[in-house]
């Protein structure tokens, strides 16, 4: 039999034939401490990982197998525990659907632990233990994503993050102020998380199935990750925790909010990697129910919210904006209350269903992916004219691009993109690196750098008003923090006539050479066309020399 985890208690009578097993615990301070460094509203309170540690517990006891799953738990009333004296709790276990279980959690003030007769009138919290049916339900590129994550995120002092807190009402001291180094931006928040020596030694708590301290730090995180350290907050609620075996002192948390339309709440998921990037825990749907201000007079139980409005949530690679507003006009005219949400940044596949995205954030309503042929397939090009606005380009890894001649976009996207021709003889590329572009064209290698390192700044110097005007549009899109200057660079301050190659924007510049610019031309001409003409099949060379012929 497994060793009885200390949160677990003694077993007490059973009440009624519905019950299988019950437990009593004292959880006031002088039994454990550790609980009186968990304080709301100037009040010490039991964390609702405490609960998560009861069910864990209590299903390992009663079957003697894990992991096991804790579903749907719901802390339906803030545990006050007095600053001295006794506080127990009664926890108990049920035959629920299949082979799960269904655990409650009551009590009041005072009581007697060996009897069972602990008053049950106050129920703390309900959830359903089921046995853990798959490894993780993470993304199997969750490591990829954190790196790509940090590159642009902000690096928040933990003593920061918990002093605003504090002064909003929620106060973790000492072992539960295991946040170390906190990065935050957009809805996503990562943090290194040490918990020594709260867990204790095996010796002394050889049986934690999930410790508090370490399950509340990644409650902690969907606070940062939803940026709500301004407000006091209880945890309500939990879709699903897996704890996936024993959790170490030392681990990563990751953190993304979800979309929800009540205004006092707010929800998301996050997972623990331990060693080597091993998933030790996750939780999903992890609710934070906020409230309306803090004090000394200790808090109240919140009334949890369930019914909420259901989102409809679209994330797209192209520009879906008019869309939002005739669906929500739709939805109203059939008297149908949903939210519609569209995705602002328009970019990959993958980065569109990547955690923080709206698809990954809507657990309420329905989710919606536009895709076209060449989204999925990568496709390079399929150029399309938009009347007066210019010429629009698919670009694998990106997206829709403005540009101006397509042989020269694919040309320029297999040296750049495909070849890193411009990554050789010892240049490379780092996140916090800053690089001018001169002669930047349409943006093709400014777009390339951001893609390769997100915390990139650029500043892009092009002379030529048609391919200026691409580039303003390609940075509005992708990369608008950086510099765009409509003129090149030279050693002094003049002005000098400059050549535009209209067909070949490409060659154009303040020195031409028309004898070397229409040699580099046919080379380039006769080399796309090659890639796109099964070889023999025809003589290239009257495309060609039309093509430069019209170059000017």
């Amino acid at each position: 039999m497994p060793v009885r985890s200390p949160l677990l208690g003694q077993p007490c009578s059973v009440v009624g034939p519905s019950e299988l097993r019950a437990w009593t615990v004292n959880v006031g301070v002088d039994a454990f401490p550790l609980f009186s460094e968990h304080r709301l509203c100037g009040a010490t309170v039991l964390p609702g990982a405490a609960v998560v540690e009861i069910a864990l517990a209590a299903a390992w006891e009663s079957s003697g197998r894990r992991p096991y799953a804790v579903n749907d738990l719901r802390l339906e009333r803030v545990c006050v525990i007095p600053s001295s004296g006794e506080r127990w709790l009664r926890s108990s276990l049920s035959a629920g659907p299949g082979s799960g279980l269904s655990l409650a959690v009551t009590g009041e003030q005072g009581g007697s632990a060996g009897t069972g007769q602990i008053p049950t009138g106050a129920r703390y919290a309900t959830a359903r233990i089921e046995p853990v049916t798959r490894a993780t339900s993470v993304p199997g590129d969750l490591g990829q994503r954190i790196s790509a994550f940090r590159k642009s995120a902000t690096e928040k002092s933990s003593d920061s993050f918990f002093a605003d807190l504090r002064r909003a009402g929620v106060e973790y001291r000492g072992s539960f102020r295991a946040l170390r180094s906190l990065w935050q931006f957009g809805r996503q928040a990562y943090a290194t998380v040490s918990s020594e020596p709260a867990l204790g030694s095996d010796e002394e708590f050889p049986a934690w199935v999930a410790h508090p301290v370490m399950i509340d730090a990644a409650v902690q995180m969907v606070a940062a990750a939803s940026g709500v350290q301004d407000r006091a907050f209880v945890w309500a609620g939990c879709a699903r925790v897996m704890v996936h075996g024993k959790l170490e002192p030392d681990c990563q948390a990751f953190a993304w909010s979800h979309l929800v339309s009540e205004p006092d709440e707010v929800e998301g998921d996050v997972v623990l990697l331990g060693s080597a990037g091993r998933v030790a825990a996750e939780l999903l749907g992890v609710r934070l129910h906020l409230l309306a201000g803090g004090g000394e007079g200790g808090p109240t139980a919140p009334a949890l919210k369930v019914r909420r409005e259901p989102t409809f949530a679209i994330a797209s690679t192209f520009d879906v904006e008019p869309l939002r507003g005739r669906l929500a006009a739709r939805m109203e005219a059939s008297g149908l209350s949903v939210q519609v949400v569209v995705e602002p940044k328009r970019s990959g596949v993958s980065e569109l269903t990547a955690p923080g995205g709206v698809l990954a954030a809507n657990r309420d309503g329905v989710n919606l992916l536009l895709l076209r042929r060449e989204d999925v397939y990568g496709d390079v090009g399929c150029t399309r004219d938009r009347g007066g606005s210019g010429k629009y380009f698919f670009l694998p890894e990106v997206g829709e691009i403005a540009h101006l001649n397509q042989y020269e976009t694919e040309y320029l996207y297999e040296e750049i993109f495909a070849r890193e021709a411009y990554l050789r003889h010892g240049v490379s590329l780092q996140p916090d690196d800053t690089v001018f572009d001169v002669g930047a064209n349409i943006g093709m290698f400014a777009l390339f750098a951001h893609h390769r390192c997100p915390g990139i700044r650029v500043f892009a110097f092009e002379p030529a008003r048609a391919a200026f005007e691409a580039l303003v549009e390609n940075a509005s899109r992708y990369f608008p923090e950086d510099g765009i200057f409509n003129f090149g660079i030279s050693d002094g301050d003049r002005v000098i006539p400059f050549t535009f190659y209209r067909n070949s924007t490409v060659f154009s510049g303040f020195s031409p050479n028309l004898e070397r610019d229409e040699r580099n031309i046919r080379a380039v001409i006769h080399n796309v066309l090659q890639d796109n003409v099964v070889t023999g099949s025809m003589d290239l060379r009257p495309i060609v020399d039309r093509m430069v012929r019209d170059r000017g």
